[in-house]
């Protein structure tokens, strides 16, 4: 009985098991996310500081005509 499930435990692990090229493949994907994420939230907080200054100097303009 144990050798049967040893036996099955090994032939799941086999299957299981991914080889470092894989494993360099998906970290390199993986990389390309993580990279694409952390750009996109530098231009969203870049975006966001151009409208802080857009509306901070428009009513600087306006105090400034006033």
């Amino acid at each position: 009985m144990n050798k049967k499930c040893d036996r099955h435990t090994n032939m799941e692990n086999e299957n299981n098991l991914i080889t470092n090229e894989e494993y360099r493949e998906i970290q390199k994907e993986f990389n390309k996310i993580s990279s694409l994420s952390s750009k996109s939230i530098f231009y969203r907080n870049m975006a966001y500081a151009c409208w802080v200054i857009g509306i901070f100097s428009i009513i600087l303009a306006i105090t400034i005509l006033i």
